[in-house]
């Protein structure tokens, strides 16, 4: 699979996914490296892009 890397900040998997790049408003990005397009991990098509390795993230939420 062709490597992308995913700035889409509401996608339900960001920021577990290993594709997920960037933090917050301060985006730098790389040019030269394809980015995950809106519509290519879907739940139709399995989130082939998706791949949890377990990570952890503070959520404001759970305060």
């Amino acid at each position: 699979m062709e490597e992308k890397e995913c700035y889409i900040f509401r996608c339900e998997k960001y920021p577990h996914c290993k594709k997920a790049k960037g933090k917050c408003c301060a985006i730098d990005f790389d040019a030269e490296i394809p980015r995950v397009r809106e519509g290519e991990c879907t739940k139709g098509n399995g989130y082939p892009l998706f791949e949890d390795d377990g990570r952890s993230f503070f959520n404001p939420d759970n305060l």
